[in-house]
């Protein structure tokens, strides 16, 4: 196996058999179907979290909230048929459920790697004979990051991504917020008919 083939981040160990060892370790941890059992257990809770309000007015007539007069609830403004409404929220939620598992892959995928690699620094508990194995702080680190400059790229890269969703995440609860006692109704979702493009049926990001 070619060592260039080692993430940079691994490179941090200092034998090259180690590393090679290290890296079919990393892959094979990170490729076990406990973190797909993970993924989904987690985005089924989230997603059963967002819907529960909204299968009770399905299932049980609970009353409507002013805040959620929008797609979800036409069948109440005369748009289309409960049977109809429901369809068309399943199919909603359908997208909603495959973008957060997808949110959720990259969590626990970094989350897993992350653990790898922190089980992956020398400790007083090493076995005698494996330290090669692991990697070793240099506290001497001429460039001030310990020995670990291989790992900034994994780990830049994850902040970025952070970032990046969270500003998004931000963004759409802006553009859900509800106000109190704003003059909010069913009346824009009759405007047009659905059939036709009509953003007014569609009131906010979500």
């Amino acid at each position: 196996m070619d060592v260039q083939r080692v993430p940079p981040i691994l490179r941090s160990i200092q034998d090259p058999d180690a590393q090679q060892q290290a890296y079919l370790e990393m892959r094979h941890y990170l490729s076990s179907p406990l973190i797909a059992i993970s993924v989904l257990l987690l985005a089924s809770i989230i997603q059963g979290l967002d819907m529960t309000e909204l299968m009770m007015v399905y299932f049980s007539d609970a009353p409507i909230r002013p805040g959620e007069t929008d797609w979800s609830v036409m069948f109440a403004a005369g748009v289309m048929s409960k049977t109809e409404n429901f369809v068309f929220v399943l199919m909603a939620y359908t997208v909603q459920f495959t973008l957060i598992c997808f949110q959720c892959f990259l969590l626990v995928f970094m989350f897993a790697h992350n653990l790898f690699f922190l089980n992956r620094i020398y400790q007083r508990s090493v076995r005698d004979g494996m330290e090669a194995h692991f990697i070793q702080i240099d506290l001497d680190d001429s460039d001030r990051c310990f020995g670990l400059r291989g790992a900034n790229g994994a780990f830049n890269t994850q902040l970025t991504l952070l970032i990046v969703f969270g500003l998004l995440a931000m963004l759409s609860r802006f553009n859900s917020v509800y106000v109190d006692n704003a003059p909010l109704s069913f009346t824009h979702l009759t405007t047009l008919p659905l059939d036709l493009p009509n953003i007014n049926n569609f009131p906010d990001v979500g």
